[in-house]
């Protein structure tokens, strides 16, 4: 949007804010949005909040991305007087992945909210069809409401490039002694790595992932690495528990290297990335391990099926299973000559489909802004 002329300005929750957002170069303030809160008083404080803001700033155009900033933002920006208001649904997380009294009662206020929010769009982008058929199915969108499908938010190949696999180049991963070699050499071949990238939530597969690692180490031994890259926050809806995570650092199996900041060393460092999450919109991590050439196992949910071709790129097992994540390591154990197969078709994937020039480009020019 810069570069084609335009003035960016940012909204940024304070629990999602990163001092990564400096390097865009634009201004941004901080706004005191919950992520989880359902308090009616905080709630209408916090759409005041951002009405007085959006009359500050004066928009001609309000782009409102994820759940919170979506039904709370559409409307302030409406009253607000903003000519041209749209949407990003993400995926639908917590709230659609569970039958907890919680998740069913929080559901039903969220589409309702939903609802409200959509209807005064200009515009609703949808990151799968599986939330599109969803949002119809629960009567959030009308027929011939203004929808539009893109491809997640895209990946940046320059970003994220292409990277050799760990059995081509050595290296070394920031954080950790990640040794080759002598030392990375197993009887029977060289050790693989599967890597998982993902905040330690129930929903994202966590448990499945480090079950179905357990299986494989009992057989594989040393010729097998897991690992896990991502925050613990007890804190967020449905995070694995204190007890349960305490007990996977003190076990052998996994590594769990927690939150980090460059994740590209990770992926430069695995031969597979898994993602046994309960369902998406797109997920960015699967892209970004495509965009580096590795092969993907993930669940044939909303939003990660979208990702691969079974059998192509890689495997799509069932959510929430064990057995078949755990099955489908194993080919690869069993036949590493898959791996570089199945890399190449994830990055062709990724130059088709899913570079972010392109969907960024069909974003702009549904917004009017090409």
């Amino acid at each position: 949007m810069k570069r084609r002329g335009h003035e960016v300005s940012a909204l940024v929750p304070a629990y999602d804010f990163m001092p990564e957002i400096e390097v865009l170069g634009i201004p941004y303030r901080k706004i005191s949005m919950s992520r989880s809160s359902i308090n009616p008083i905080q709630e209408l404080q916090s759409r005041r909040e951002l009405r007085r803001v959006i009359a500050e700033l004066q928009p001609d155009l309000v782009f409102a991305y994820t759940i919170k900033p979506v039904v709370q933002g559409v409307s302030a920006a409406r009253k607000a007087g903003v000519p041209k208001v749209f949407a990003m649904i993400t995926g639908m997380g917590y709230l659609f992945t569970g039958e907890s009294l919680r998740q069913r009662l929080l559901r039903q206020l969220a589409v309702r909210m939903y609802k409200a929010a959509l209807k005064q769009c200009d515009g609703i982008f949808f990151q799968n069809p599986d939330d599109i058929s969803l949002f119809c199915e629960l009567g959030i969108v009308a027929s011939g409401s203004p929808v539009h499908m893109t491809n997640g938010s895209g990946v940046s190949l320059s970003s994220f490039p292409r990277r050799p696999l760990p059995g081509e180049a050595t290296g070394e991963v920031e954080g950790e002694a990640y040794r080759r070699g002598s030392e990375g050499q197993a009887e029977g071949g060289r050790v693989l790595t599967f890597l998982m990238i993902a905040r330690l939530l129930q929903d994202k597969g966590v448990a499945e992932f480090v079950e179905a690692a357990r299986m494989l180490k009992a057989t594989y031994g040393e010729r097998v690495r897991f690992q896990v890259a991502g925050p613990y926050d007890p804190n967020l809806p449905h995070a694995v528990s204190r007890e349960q995570y305490d007990s996977w650092l003190q076990s052998a199996e996994v590594h769990f290297a927690g939150h980090q900041a460059d994740v590209l060393p990770w992926l430069a460092g695995c031969d597979v990335y898994v993602l046994p999450s309960y369902r998406e919109g797109t997920p960015r991590s699967v892209l970004e391990a495509m965009a580096t050439g590795r092969p993907i196992i993930t669940t044939d949910a909303p939003g990660c099926r979208e990702t691969v071709q079974h059998g192509r790129n890689g495997y799509l097992i069932p959510p929430r299973s064990t057995q078949p994540l755990a099955d489908a390591m194993k080919r690869f154990l069993e036949n590493p000559a898959l791996i570089a197969q199945m890399g190449e078709e994830s990055y062709r994937m990724v130059q088709e489909k899913y570079e972010v020039g392109k969907v960024n480009a069909g974003i702009l020019e549904v917004m009017g802004l090409d």
